[in-house]
């Protein structure tokens, strides 16, 4: 089974007013942190840049220059970034279309444990479309896509969401419930990233 991941990093940060994927997490830039975990995990990871794009491709060279030589970390860039972000998932989607499941990740989640990750793999079946992970009945990030509804969202316009095309009924979806609330936690503003590096016990 083709297992890859697409992690988007195209987006301009406005509201944490600084470059989210370079901001330090644990000794190293965010984005780095995420792309050491998901290598051990997937088969290949699609990075979809667009801002910054040359500081995002430097600094993943820099620090894993092996995986991107060897082919593990690919770089995908969106041209109409600033469109919203449906557009980089679509841009992705399609670079990543061999795959069997794609594993959707947003750029700032770098507090995901390993564990978790291999939680979240473990519910893949032949039966799901799509597997959501939950916490305290509320969904999150990152969630798993299965190839049978890539069309569907490739089909969407670029100003679309998710919530539209998991809205068919006919997409079986398959609601992981579990003891993760990080998947409701993400870096959006100074004071988030702050809690953060304060107490990493709030967003596990």
């Amino acid at each position: 089974m083709n297992v890859n991941a697409l992690l988007l990093a195209a987006g301009f940060s406005k509201r944490m007013r600084k470059f989210k994927p370079l901001l330090n997490f644990e000794d190293e830039p965010i984005i780095v942190a995420i792309l050491r975990k998901l290598s051990v995990l997937v088969n290949k990871i699609f990075i979809v840049t667009g801002y910054n794009e040359r500081k995002i491709t430097r600094t993943v060279n820099e620090s894993l220059h092996d995986f991107v030589l060897n082919g593990k970390i690919i770089f995908v860039n969106n041209p109409d970034y600033e469109k919203e972000m449906f557009s980089s998932l679509k841009v992705g989607l399609k670079a990543a279309k061999n795959s069997d499941w794609l594993l959707y990740h947003f750029v700032d989640q770098p507090q995901l444990t390993m564990q978790f990750y291999d939680e979240l793999l473990a519910q893949i079946d032949d039966e799901s479309d799509l597997i959501h992970p939950s916490y305290n009945n509320l969904c999150g990030h990152p969630i798993l896509i299965k190839k049978s509804i890539f069309d569907n969202i490739l089909l969407e316009k670029d100003n679309s969401s998710l919530r539209e095309v998991f809205n068919n009924l006919q997409i079986k979806k398959n609601i992981w419930q579990c003891n993760y609330n990080a998947i409701l936690k993400d870096l959006d503003t100074p004071a988030d990233y702050k809690k953060l590096a304060e107490g990493l016990h709030e967003y596990l």
